[in-house]
Formats: structure tokens, C-alpha cells, sequence
């Protein structure tokens, strides 16, 4: 759907840990990119589909997802996406990227799951590219002046 909104309305458009909730997700970061005013930012934190529990739980089929064995809940339009695919989408759309950064999730107290995440990131921290240890991710882009 188109937002009611004027090309270039907003200084500043932000999607935290919500596009992967969104069908159609392009179309979705299309119409952000609209609403961005030259010179504006579009930023997206979203979980990182190359950090392997984004792996297994990506396809609402397979059984660790479809049998809440290393899920709580997750809705079945929930799928994730490389930070590689949507600094494609960004840059066919003609904004320009000005940071990507590999993040984990901030937390008061970690769950079972964020403690052996973070137990994987630091024992693979020599071995493995951030983009491979951490779940989440940090895009940023400015829309050209």
C-alpha cells in the first residue's frame, strides 16, 4: 500500500526489527524509500539471515520453527534477509549506503538462546566474519541531495 504521504516528506525513515514481519518486504523498503527527502536516511536494523540461528529458523517448514523446538514464536510470514539484499534494494532505488554494522540484540538479561549466541560469537571471533557471528544488523543510507 502506498502511505498518504508526499515524495521526500520525511528527514529520517526507520525500520527496527520490523520488515521481516512484512509481505511484500521490497515493495515495503520501496515505499521508505520514497518517503526519504534528498539529503534524508533511511535506516533498517534487522535480524541477520547469515548468523546460523536466523539460518534454521528462516523456513517456516522446517521442524525446529514449525515445532517450537528452538522457537517460542514466530509468525509464518516471518523470514529474514542478508544485509547484501537490501543494500541492493537500496542502492536500485539510488540511495547510497553510509554504514553497515553486525550487532547483537541489547538486552537487560539474556535468555538462554542470546547466551549462547553470544558464547558462538566470542569463541568464533577469530574464525568467522562478523557478518557470520552476530544476529542482527545495522544498515544506514542517505537518499542523494
Amino acid at each position: 500500500a502506498v502511505m498518504p504521504f508526499r515524495d521526500g516528506s520525511f528527514d529520517v525513515v526507520y525500520f527496527k526489527h520490523s520488515l521481516h514481519h512484512i509481505v511484500p518486504k521490497e515493495k515495503a523498503f520501496g515505499e521508505a524509500a520514497r518517503l526519504v527527502r534528498p539529503g534524508g536516511k533511511l535506516i533498517v536494523i534487522e535480524p541477520n539471515l547469515a548468523h546460523p540461528y536466523r539460518r534454521m529458523t528462516q523456513d517456516p517448514e522446517n521442524p525446529l520453527r514449525k515445532y517450537k523446538i528452538v522457537v517460542q514464536f514466530m509468525s509464518p510470514v516471518e523470514t529474514f534477509q542478508h544485509a547484501e539484499e537490501l543494500i541492493g534494494w537500496g542502492t536500485s532505488r539510488g540511495l547510497t549506503l553510509e554504514k553497515l554494522l553486525y550487532r547483537e540484540s541489547s538486552y537487560i538479561r539474556l535468555s538462554f538462546k542470546q547466551k549462547l549466541q553470544k558464547i558462538y560469537r566470542i569463541f568464533f571471533r577469530h574464525i568467522l566474519p562478523e557478518k557470520y557471528r552476530y544476529p542482527n544488523y545495522f544498515l544506514m543510507f542517505r537518499k542523494p541531495a
